[in-house]
């Protein structure tokens, strides 16, 4: 259906559930005595108010009183009506009232600030996605054909850690992922997951030799530390702080570059 321009993926008469504490109530101290102490999200306001006005019926739903709830979008004066919902409410299509229950009902989408989506992840991927931003060394990044990457994981595809691939194609598979395509020197095709590969800085131009490239040491060897991003340029080595390393010889050909990757 279309909303606003947008050709959004919601079904009218289809209810659409909004969590309360964080969400519409900001929330920004907490539980504290369990009142309803901050201000409303205006923005999530307008949300629903846009939702209901296009025949999609919204749903407070929270673990507070419905009648505490409905008491104080009272006081507020909103223009949007208010209903608690009976205890045996299992779909809401009303878009007349904004329903208010503490029970779990069926909605086509739920709105939280602490909801995890899952897809199918296995426990290592859960716990990954969990893990605090500043300690995930690689992110997914979005990147275009002709982007250059750092391969990452060359195990199960036909590409060895280190090397370097360029993104060929985009394509999205049928659970509207984006898949990327990409091909090394020796023209091999490889679709790579995200966390399988490093993006290179890709304002500079393309190199197609090892020994003008960037990749990251898999293990502390000759000077190099493990983890962090190198840079080769002419066969000498450079790391991200600009320090030159560490070699009275230059590097000569790939094989010479390989015993780091």
């Amino acid at each position: 259906m279309k909303i606003k321009g947008y050709e959004v993926n919601l079904k009218e008469s289809h209810a659409v559930a909004f969590d309360f504490d964080g969400v519409i109530h900001k929330y920004s101290k907490g539980w504290q005595d369990g009142s309803i102490y901050d201000e409303v999200n205006v923005d999530v306001l307008d949300i629903i108010n846009t939702l209901m006005m296009n025949n999609i019926p919204c749903i407070i739903m929270s673990t507070r009183d419905p009648q505490q709830i409905k008491d104080w979008w009272n006081e507020q004066g909103f223009d949007i009506k208010t209903k608690v919902l009976d205890f045996n409410t299992v779909f809401y299509n009303d878009c007349d009232y904004l329903g208010i229950t503490n029970r779990k009902i069926a909605a086509q989408l739920y709105i939280d600030d602490r909801a995890y989506r899952y897809t199918g992840q296995n426990t290592d991927e859960f716990l990954y996605d969990l893990t605090a931003e500043s300690l995930k060394i690689y992110q997914p990044t979005i990147i275009k054909v002709g982007d250059r990457v750092q391969v990452l994981n060359g195990s199960g595809s036909c590409y060895k850690t280190g090397e370097i691939a360029t993104c060929i194609a985009i394509n999205v598979d049928k659970n509207g992922e984006l898949k990327y395509l990409f091909e090394n020197d020796k023209r091999q095709w490889q679709v790579l997951d995200w966390k399988d590969y490093k993006t290179l800085n890709n304002d500079t131009p393309l190199l197609t030799s090892l020994l003008n490239c960037k990749f990251t040491v898999v293990k502390d060897i000759d000077g190099l530390t493990k983890g962090k991003i190198y840079e080769v340029k002419n066969g000498k080595f450079k790391d991200d702080d600009g320090d030159i390393f560490p070699m009275s010889e230059e590097l000569l050909n790939e094989e010479d570059l390989k015993k780091y990757f």
